[in-house]
């Protein structure tokens, strides 16, 4: 399970913010989900991390990305990030269920589309759009 962040533009807006400080600032980053949980209500952001009320809480551990390697004569291996075969399959299968409809942005993406409604559409048609969303994924966070 991954962090919850409840779906409303103001909200995503407050967690990019607590990401900033956590990039910004090594030593803000939360070490177990506890902390995380408060650090998230303590900016406002209504959502929930896995493993906050556990005792002791789930651990968090953060990786930063590399900034841009070199190219030179031989370059570091490219790093593709890949999610397992059950995320993928889970996902299609919630995207099965729920056909026709729009496929599920979060609310912020109206924002960059002008207001512009959403379309329905079909099984397939929301298959192959989670695809391309799944290939932008890789490719943005290969290192």
């Amino acid at each position: 399970m991954l962090v919850n962040i409840d779906d409303n533009a103001d909200n995503w807006l407050r967690w990019g913010q607590l990401v900033q400080t956590w990039v910004n600032d090594v030593k803000s980053r939360p070490s177990d989900a506890a902390t995380m949980q408060y650090q998230m209500s303590q900016a406002g952001v209504t959502g929930s991390v896995p493993g906050a009320d556990s005792i002791p809480p789930r651990l968090v551990e953060f990786y930063p990305y590399e900034d841009y390697p070199g190219t030179g004569p031989n370059p570091p291996p490219l790093k593709m990030s890949l999610p397992s075969p059950k995320m993928l399959a889970d996902a299609q299968t919630d995207l099965n269920t729920h056909a026709p409809e729009p496929y599920p942005l979060h609310s912020f993406y109206p924002i960059a589309f002008g207001g512009a409604p959403e379309v329905t559409m079909n099984e397939t048609e929301l298959l192959y759009f989670e695809l391309r969303r799944l290939g932008e994924y890789v490719i943005l966070q290969c290192q």
